[in-house]
């Protein structure tokens, strides 16, 4: 990550249709603050149910749990009308 924090390394498009991408730098951001997050709210070593929608958030949430030694059972939803991301996180 040292020799690479601008390579870009998630890419998707938005809710306008637009591309959108995060960096190494990014994920790498996003993935400590949702692991300090977590380790905050007692979440341990242990197994997670991680449920999400297929977006860039997914990924740095898996991280985390990952980063905090959990057994991580990952699901993606279909995206459904009227329906915000699901994040089941069980401690």
């Amino acid at each position: 990550m040292e020799e690479y924090p601008d390579i870009e390394v998630l890419r998707w498009k938005d809710a306008d249709g637009e591309w959108a991408s995060w960096t190494m730098q990014q994920l790498a951001d996003e993935t400590a603050r949702l692991t300090t997050a977590l380790r905050n709210l007692g979440v341990g070593a242990g197994r997670v149910v991680l449920m999400l929608m297929n977006r860039p958030e997914f990924h740095a949430l898996d991280l985390a749990v990952m980063f905090l030694g959990r057994h991580r059972f990952r699901s993606t939803t279909p995206r459904l009308p009227n329906r915000s991301s699901i994040w089941s996180v069980t401690v």
